[in-house]
């Protein structure tokens, strides 16, 4: 004879599923709230959405360097050479690669 170990639920024609009210305020799952979902082997497996803190870091850090990068290529793409136009650009160029961070061992 099997023994049931949970709460059993059926899928819809969407391929959803409910959670029980009481699970989700156990694990404070609002509306809106991401879930990860992974297969494995014949489970699937639901829990928080993380994202991974240095992807987010990593994404920003490639949008500052596509703004340098472009503000250099209009350097180059310029004419006459104005000394207190470059300096004002080259302070642009600082501001942007300033990288914030919260650990202050670095």
């Amino acid at each position: 004879m099997s023994q049931s170990a949970g709460i059993v639920r059926l899928l819809d024609d969407l391929g959803r599923i409910v959670i029980p009210k009481e699970l989700r305020k156990a694990m404070r799952l609002e509306a809106g709230t991401p879930i990860e979902i992974i297969g494995q082997g014949d489970s699937i497996l639901l829990r928080n959405y993380r994202p991974d803190p240095l992807e987010t870091e990593n994404e920003e850090l490639r949008q500052r360097l596509a703004e340098i990068n472009n503000l250099a290529a209009s350097f180059e793409q310029e004419g006459p050479f104005d000394p207190q136009e470059t300096f004002g650009r080259m302070q642009e160029i600082k501001e942007l690669s300033f990288w914030e961070t919260d650990d202050k061992d670095v």
